[in-house]
Order: C-alpha cells, then sequence, then structure tokens
C-alpha cells in the first residue's frame, strides 16, 4: 500500500492542490519558450518568464493550526521515499526554500523535521514522566531541617536538636511550587547555640528564643498541610516527603519526635532522596571540594540556586527544584526509596551516651577509603537510634510494599 494512502483527506488534498499548481507553473515556462504572439497582430501577448528560482507565492487559507505530531512522525519517516515535487511540496509549506537538488530537498526536509520530531519526543517523554509521578502522588513536600551543632565537633553523643522546620509544597500536575512553610524551633537540651551554628545556619539566637518548642512547631506544619488537604483531611491529597540525604528524617526528625515522646507519622517514615536518585541516574556527587550537594546537583541541572547553604527554607527551595527538573528536565520518575523501619532490639527511647568501649568499636568499623578519618558522628549516632535505615527498591514502591511496617505494630 502506498504511504501516501495513510494520509489523512486534507493532508492529501493540500497535496494534491500543491502538484497541481506546479503542475500548472511549469507548462506556462514551458509557453514562454514558444514563438510568441503579440498584441499588434491579434495574437495573444507572450507569457513573461518568472524571475529565475521563483514560484508563485501561495497564501493559506486556513488559519495557522499548529504541527500536528501525527504528520511529522509520518513524514519523518518516510522522507527517503519522497519524490522531488512532494517534497517541494512540503518545503513550501513549512516556508523553506523548495528549490535545488533532489538531495539538497532531502536534507533540508530531514533537517527540519529531524528537530521537530526530537521535540515532540521530548514533550512525549515528559508527559509520561509527568503522568506516572501524578498517578502516584498530588503533592511533593520537601523539607531541608537545620539542628544545633558545634564547630569541629565528631561526638556521637552530641545532643542534635531541630531549630528551623522548613517545608515547600510542589504541585504535581505541573510540577511548580506553589507554597511554603517554615518555623524556627526553641532548642531545650541547648537552649543557647553555638556562635558556629548561628552562622551556619543563618539563625540568631533571638529568632530561636521567640520559637516554638518541637510538638509546637509540628502542629503548625500538620496544620499547614492539612489546610492542602493532606494528612487525612482529602484522601486523593496524596503526598510524599522529599530530601536531600538521609539525614533530615533518619537522625534529626527522629530524634525530635524521640525526645518529647512523640509518635513518628507513618507518612513520613519513608521519603524520596532526590541524592540517591541524582546520583543513580545522572552523575556521582564527589566530595571535598567545599560545595554541598544541593549545590552541585543544581549547578549539573543549571538550576539557578536560591539563597545560601545550609538555610533550612532556601535549601528546601532548592531541593524541591532539583526534584521538579528530574521530572521535566531529565525524565525521571520520581519513587519513595529509603525509609526508617523500627528495630526490635533498640529501646524506642533516644539512645544512653555511647561508652568508650562502644566508640572504640566504631572506629575499628570505619571503611578503608576513609584512611585515619574520624566516622561520621551524625550518621553514627543516627545508626544507635530505634529507627533503622533502610533501602526501598522500584518494586517495592510499585506494590506498595514500603507502606507495611513490618517490623512495628503501630499501624492503626
Amino acid at each position: 500500500e502506498s504511504p501516501l494512502a495513510k494520509m489523512n483527506p486534507r493532508d492529501e488534498q493540500l497535496l494534491s492542490d500543491y502538484y497541481e499548481k506546479l503542475v500548472k507553473i511549469s507548462e506556462d515556462l514551458e509557453r514562454t519558450d514558444e514563438p510568441g504572439r503579440n498584441e499588434d497582430n491579434g495574437e495573444a501577448p507572450r507569457l513573461q518568464k518568472p524571475a529565475e528560482n521563483t514560484l508563485e507565492t501561495v497564501e493559506a487559507t486556513d488559519a495557522d493550526r499548529g504541527i500536528d505530531p501525527k504528520k511529522v512522525e509520518f513524514l519523518f519517516r518516510r522522507i527517503n521515499e519522497m519524490t522531488a515535487a512532494e517534497m517541494r511540496v512540503e518545503l513550501k509549506e513549512i516556508r523553506k526554500s523548495p528549490h535545488g537538488s533532489t538531495k539538497d530537498l532531502r536534507h533540508r526536509l530531514r533537517q527540519y523535521y529531524r528537530k521537530e520530531f526530537a521535540l515532540i519526543q521530548q514533550k512525549r517523554d515528559e508527559t509520561r514522566s509527568k503522568m506516572r509521578n501524578r498517578r502516584r502522588f498530588r503533592y511533593l513536600v520537601a523539607i531541608d531541617i537545620e539542628a544545633t551543632c558545634e564547630a569541629e565537633t565528631n561526638d556521637i553523643n552530641y545532643p542534635h536538636e531541630t531549630i528551623e522546620l522548613p517545608a515547600v509544597l510542589v504541585d504535581c500536575a505541573t510540577f511548580t511550587i506553589i507554597d511554603k512553610f517554615r518555623t524556627y524551633v526553641r532548642p531545650e537540651i541547648n537552649p543557647k547555640i553555638s556562635d558556629f551554628c548561628s552562622q551556619l545556619c543563618h539563625i540568631s539566637q533571638p529568632d530561636l528564643d521567640a520559637a516554638p518548642l518541637f510538638p509546637e512547631a509540628w502542629a503548625r506544619l500538620v496544620e499547614w498541610m492539612t489546610r492542602w488537604g493532606m494528612l487525612g483531611a482529602d484522601k486523593e491529597a496524596t503526598f510524599a516527603v522529599v530530601t536531600d540525604g538521609p539525614n533530615d528524617v533518619q537522625h534529626f526528625l527522629q530524634r525530635s519526635f524521640l525526645q518529647y515522646n512523640m509518635k513518628i507519622p507513618h507518612e513520613f517514615r519513608h521519603f524520596i532522596n532526590v541524592k540517591k536518585i541524582f546520583e543513580n541516574r545522572v552523575e556521582r556527587l564527589i566530595k571535598g571540594d567545599g560545595k554541598t550537594s544541593i549545590a552541585k546537583m543544581c549547578e549539573k541541572l543549571s538550576i539557578e540556586m536560591e539563597g545560601t547553604a545550609h538555610e533550612g527554607i532556601m535549601d528546601a527551595i532548592n531541593v524541591a527544584k532539583i526534584a521538579c527538573a528530574l521530572v521535566l528536565h531529565k525524565n525521571e520518575t520520581l519513587f519513595v526509596n529509603q525509609r526508617i523501619v523500627r528495630m526490635r532490639n533498640r529501646p524506642l527511647c533516644l539512645p544512653p551516651p555511647a561508652t568508650a568501649v562502644e566508640i572504640k568499636a566504631l572506629n575499628e568499623q570505619i571503611s578503608h577509603h576513609r584512611g585515619n578519618q574520624k566516622p561520621n558522628s551524625s550518621n553514627a549516632a543516627a545508626n544507635r537510634l530505634p529507627f533503622a535505615l533502610r533501602p526501598v527498591t522500584r518494586e517495592d514502591f510499585n506494590m506498595e510494599a514500603y507502606w507495611d511496617c513490618e517490623s512495628c505494630d503501630e499501624r492503626e
């Protein structure tokens, strides 16, 4: 069956009309080479030969309906089969020069439709990626918790406390930021933060003195999320927590809940670690150059970074933008890839200070690639908490197995 038989009636008629115009112009050009007649002897005047390499301009009678993706795909795949006349018709329609050899015409047409075909494919991939993510969640909630810290300390017994609780809401229908939340949190164990912590996190002591304790701060976050229908207010308002690494949930958030004997909501026991997705699908992040992982991901994804590093609300905004860029520009599917699971052999409370024997054992477990470096105090401290970090595979995510806390019986 001829490929032309597969064209829709409008395209077939358009092609036929242009072909008739080409035939008529060709016949007129041939008549100009015959002995002409003139008005003096009563004969019809000779036709004036059109200027070389010109064709009559044909004005479109219909409004521009845009590029038809089906037509682009059809033409792109059959360019090699098209005749010179057919290619001239198509080149006129897309306002490209219809002159030159058959090879020139084919090259010109292929160059144009290759670009259009690629754009259509990219748009289709983006749409598919968006739809995959929309089917899972209506919203993403990006968080980046700031906690108390000291300069040059690597003590696994240091009691980190949440001092900033920010959240940024992303609408999965458009993958754009639609709202922000932020509250400072007053620490109790170490009410006065160090100068190092204040400068690093861009938080002043007066900010914290006027802030609520963690239970009230968390209640404010819950109220904000509830206004958007999340946390049970609207069954369709599904969401996923998004972080840069595991520490926000595994360490800082877990410690705050345990400190005040609060139950960790199941919705916050699993999360999307965008750094993990970025490293698996885009590029491995190399430490030691003075840049944060957020800064490196923004740079690689051509994202204009907001604010400065370790400023909670700004980092949360950047994490949200990274998640959106992975979907819109890298066609990635965001999925819950980490969770915290209750360990039955650990009491459901903050652990007592590590003994010298425990610290020595920890030092002996340092992996060889760290050489003589001290263990990361944050990771080491998190490993002693009752909820341990566990990976979530794509299969577990698709089956929603990540939602089940098989190691505890707290789920209502």
